[in-house]
């Protein structure tokens, strides 16, 4: 006779929400607002997120990016921004540009929804005051400024009819315990989304555990003080950019810049530009790129190529010394050589003395066995040429 081996169930907690662990407070008007609205599924989700963002944490608008109400309402982007669009129209949505996403808030002014006829009246029959209730408000003494809490810790009356009551002290045990152990922040489930790259992300979008294959502090917090839509452009430009040291404070120039894709398209422009000049070929002269960021170095006029009088000296040395001292590529620009030149034209007031000084040297002179292009440039050459050092006369 066999064994028969059972597989008991797994009993699954109930779940079981409390308003200590964080609470949106919202007037029994507008919800009704709301349920009489005619809202289509998207665009009663992306309400009841927004509700979530601004009321949830005290506050009238938030910035929100599509990013955050896909993870909280387990949308396509396509299908929540053409909701958010929608509800602008209705005017149920006021939206203005923000820095990271867009400033969503309630018009609470339902009568410009666009309601069927007779909504707006059953909302004001139906939703528009309601029994008296005593709002619970609890704290603890160590709380910080920003969690999803209230600063309150008594039950206090809010009509006539519990005016007179003494407010009460709210002390229950089960809720010392959950407050001592609550976290100093929002609730757990409120805390923010987690992105496709398993980043997750806080109220304000700033990264909060570290995306795969970057780095990580502590229990898997992210070491940044970028939004997680900051921290995938940053990684472009990180990656763009040669010399890599210093990445904290590169992160931190690049946040205080904040740079949106058109910007971080003129940093990848500007490097691989910059990538070509003589200093960027030492990566010892390659400057940090925090240093970069901070001095506003995309924006950097960098030259690539001689300008017409300095082509003009170089095409006239080639031709007559040339074959003597060394040929000079044009073509390979050199912004130490760029700078030789342009000293070089200041040392006579005649226009193109060149064409007459390179020849004289060539019939005149004799000239080191280390004299090269560089070295003609010098003042200090041109004066000791002239003075007649370098002359055949004297057998030099």
């Amino acid at each position: 006779m066999s064994a028969v081996i059972l597989t008991m169930p797994i009993a699954v907690p109930a779940a079981s929400p409390q308003v200590e662990d964080g609470y949106t407070r919202i007037s029994n008007e507008l919800l009704g607002a709301l349920v009489l609205a005619d809202l289509s599924k998207q665009q009663w989700e992306v309400m009841m997120a927004v509700i979530r963002k601004t009321y949830g944490f005290n506050k009238t608008e938030d910035d929100i990016a599509l990013s955050q109400l896909a993870a909280m309402t387990d949308g396509d982007r396509g299908n929540l921004s053409r909701a958010v669009a929608g509800l602008v129209s209705r005017r149920m949505l006021n939206r203005s540009r923000g820095r990271h996403g867009q400033m969503l808030s309630i018009n609470k002014d339902y009568t410009l929804w666009g309601m069927k006829p007779g909504r707006v009246e059953l909302v004001v029959a139906h939703w528009k005051g309601g029994a008296a209730a005593a709002v619970v408000e609890l704290t603890t003494e160590d709380e910080e400024e920003g969690c999803n809490s209230y600063n309150s810790g008594v039950v206090e009356a809010t009509t006539g009819v519990l005016s007179d009551l003494q407010p009460q002290k709210t002390t229950p045990k089960e809720n010392i315990k959950r407050q001592k152990d609550k976290p100093h922040c929002a609730p757990q489930a409120d805390r923010g989304e987690l992105g496709n790259d398993g980043a997750r992300a806080d109220q304000e979008g700033r990264a909060e555990t570290a995306p795969q294959g970057t780095r990580a502090g502590r229990k898997g917090r992210a070491m940044t003080v970028l939004t997680a839509e900051q921290l995938e452009r940053f990684e472009r430009f990180y990656q763009a950019y040669p010399r890599k040291r210093s990445r904290q404070a590169a992160e931190k120039a690049f946040g205080k810049i904040n740079p949106d894709d058109a910007l971080v398209e003129t940093f990848l422009e500007a490097i691989e530009k910059a990538k070509t000049t003589e200093q960027w070929s030492n990566p010892q002269m390659i400057p940090h790129p925090s240093s970069w960021l901070n001095d506003g170095a995309w924006a950097d006029e960098i030259v690539t190529a001689y300008s017409e009088r300095e082509r003009e000296v170089i095409d006239s040395f080639n031709e007559t010394l040339g074959d003597a001292m060394g040929l000079v590529d044009p073509a390979i620009y050199s912004e130490r050589r760029a700078g030789a030149i342009r000293k070089f034209l200041t040392l006579s007031a005649k226009p193109s003395f060149w064409t007459r000084f390179f020849p004289w040297i060539l019939d005149n002179c004799n000239l080191p066995a280390h004299a090269g292009f560089e070295w003609l440039m010098k003042p200090e050459t041109v004066s000791s040429l002239r003075g007649g050092q370098f002359t055949k006369e004297q057998g030099r």
